[in-house]
This record gives structure tokens, sequence and C-alpha cells, in this order.
């Protein structure tokens, strides 16, 4: 019996290929998605992402976060929390 390899292809934040807009076009693009013609300012989504990601601040440990569940749900409420404080009511952000 054989066995093939495995591959592992982990691109992250802009090291192998880029994105225009990364995560605020991401959230953008979703929010039209779901809202078309939505009034939403970019730039207020914008600056609600300058803030949180954990490698925002690589000095600290985040050991808190070594697990997939738990980083993806520190990630998700961060992506939420850029778009209630853009005016997005609680319930909506967290939906998109």
């Amino acid at each position: 019996m054989t066995h093939g390899i495995g591959v592992l292809l982990w691109d992250f934040d802009g090291t192998l290929a880029r994105r225009k807009g990364m995560w605020h076009a991401c959230l953008m693009e979703t929010l039209e998605l779901h809202e078309p013609g939505h009034s939403l300012d970019p730039d207020a989504v914008r600056a609600g992402l300058r803030d949180g990601f954990p490698w925002h601040r690589p000095d600290d440990p985040h050991p808190e976060l070594c697990d997939p569940i738990a980083w993806w749900a520190h990630v998700e409420a961060m992506l939420a929390g850029a778009y209630l404080s853009a005016g997005i009511s609680a319930g909506r952000a967290n939906q998109l």
C-alpha cells in the first residue's frame, strides 16, 4: 500500500499572495453580498481593523489562541467589531 504525500500551503497575510484591500475588502464584499446598495463608508470599516489582530502585537504571546477554534473566534469577533464600529448593529455585525 502506498501513501500519498500531504501538502500544506499556508499564506500569512500577503506573504505568498496578495488580495487587494485584504481584510477590509473581504468585509466590504460580504456586506455588499448581503446588503446590496448599503451606504457604509469603507474607511469606517478599515478603521476598525487597525488594531486587534494577534500580529498587531507580535511581541506579546498569544497562548490562548493556539487552538483553531479560539483563534477564529477571536478573529471573527474582531471582524464583527469592525462592522460594529462602522455603524452596523451588533446582531447584524455578528451575522455578517
